[in-house]
C-alpha cells in the first residue's frame, strides 16, 4: 500500500487583484454568472472536500488516498510579489521536487476567489504559467466550509478582489490525520520534499 501525504499550503494576507487580461475581477457580470453555474454541493466530513477543476469535472481529496498530496489555496489575480505569486512559485518548484523525489505526490491549489477564479480562468492562468500542480475551484460557499471551518483559515474581501487572509501549511497523513503545520510561507521548497520523502519511505 502507498504512503500518502497530505500538504496544505493554506495561502492567507492581503493581497489585490487584476483580472484576465483585459478583464478585471468584479468588473460586469460575465464573472459572477459563470461562478454562479458552480453549484454548491453537501461538503464530506473530516477533511475530505468535494471541488471542481479546471475540467468542471468532481475533484475529491479522497481520490488522491494512498498517494502523497499537496494542497494550497490562492487567489489567482494576487498583485504582491511577495504573497500569492511567492507561494505559487515556491508549490511549483515543490512539485518538480517531488517529481523527482516522491513521484506519486499530487499537487494541489484551490482558489479562495471562485467569483472571479472560474474554471475557464483558472484554465487559462494554469496554462500561461505552466503550472505543474492541479488548481481548483467551486461554490463560495464550499470554498468557506473547506477554508474556515475544515482548516480554520480566516479571509475576507475588503474589496473587490482584495483579500485579508492569514496563511497555513498542513501536513496531512495517508489515513487523513494532520501530522504537520507550516505558519506563513517561510518555509523552503526543499523542506516540503524533505518530509514527502521521508513520509512516503515510511519513516
Amino acid at each position: 500500500m502507498r504512503r500518502s501525504i497530505l500538504w496544505l499550503a493554506i495561502l492567507a494576507t492581503a493581497c489585490g487583484g487584476e483580472g484576465v487580461q483585459g478583464e478585471g475581477p468584479g468588473s460586469g457580470d460575465e464573472t459572477q454568472q459563470a461562478a454562479q453555474l458552480l453549484p454548491s454541493r453537501t461538503q464530506p466530513e473530516g477533511l475530505d472536500f468535494l471541488l471542481f477543476g479546471v475540467d468542471e469535472q468532481d475533484v475529491r481529496l479522497s481520490d488522491f488516498r494512498g498517494q502523497p498530496v499537496i494542497l494550497s489555496f490562492f487567489y489567482r489575480s494576487c498583485p504582491d510579489a511577495n504573497m500569492c505569486p511567492m507561494l505559487l512559485s515556491k508549490l511549483q518548484e515543490v512539485a518538480k521536487g517531488v517529481g523527482e523525489k516522491a513521484p506519486e505526490t499530487e499537487v494541489i491549489a484551490i482558489s479562495f476567489d471562485p467569483k472571479n477564479d472560474t474554471p475557464e480562468n483558472l484554465a487559462i492562468f494554469s496554462q500561461s504559467k505552466d503550472l505543474k500542480f492541479r488548481v481548483l475551484t467551486g461554490h463560495p460557499d464550499d470554498i468557506a466550509v473547506i477554508a474556515r471551518d475544515k482548516f480554520g483559515i480566516t479571509y475576507e474581501e475588503k474589496a473587490p478582489a482584495l483579500f485579508d487572509h492569514n496563511m497555513k501549511t498542513f501536513v496531512i497523513d495517508e489515513n487523513g490525520e494532520l501530522v504537520q503545520t507550516f505558519p506563513g510561507s517561510r518555509w523552503e521548497p526543499s523542506d516540503i520534499v524533505r518530509v514527502a520523502e521521508k513520509l512516503t519511505a515510511g519513516e
